[in-house]
């Protein structure tokens, strides 16, 4: 139980640098949007949907260049395997392209069911990719090694 909530925990934190920087990618997108165009309603709805699109780049990007991962998110200091990091980022990715699907498509939807859709989806989606991914890894024996401590040597 504690390998697995260490391994939650691992993903989270990660998962949560990242939703992080993207709600600030799509902050600072949405303020040149308005100072750079006329607000329509498809247009602001059209922003709406491509929101969690920054995330997902951040987790693709994470997933292909393994050497920036490793560095910038702690990799090595985790109690998940750096191999398996790899496929952890490629399932956010997804799980990220599915709620920008999800959002795209839903534009057909009338406002007030797309607002409603568009903000209840992505909590389930990454707590359950959360779960998932920490009990994967769990079975697998990911938290069992030690933690490396910052003065031993790699």
């Amino acid at each position: 139980m504690a390998s697995y909530l260490r391994i939650l925990w691992a993903l989270f934190w990660r998962s949560f640098v990242i939703l992080v920087v993207n709600a600030i990618i799509t902050y600072n997108l949405g303020l040149l949007a308005y100072a750079s165009f006329e607000q329509t309603d498809s247009s602001v709805r059209t922003r709406m949907a491509l929101a969690f699109l920054p995330a997902a780049i951040l987790f693709l990007l994470l997933a292909r260049l393994r050497g920036v991962a490793q560095r910038l998110m702690l990799e090595t200091r985790s109690p998940v395997p750096v191999a398996q990091w790899q496929q952890a980022y490629l399932t956010l990715f997804a799980g990220s392209a599915f709620i920008v699907l999800v959002s795209v498509i839903g534009l057909m939807l009338p406002t007030e069911q797309w607002l409603a859709l568009r903000s209840l989806l992505p909590m389930p989606v990454f707590v359950i990719l959360w779960l998932f991914l920490a009990g994967r890894f769990s079975r697998s024996g990911a938290g069992s090694q030690p933690i490396p401590r910052l003065s031993e040597k790699s």
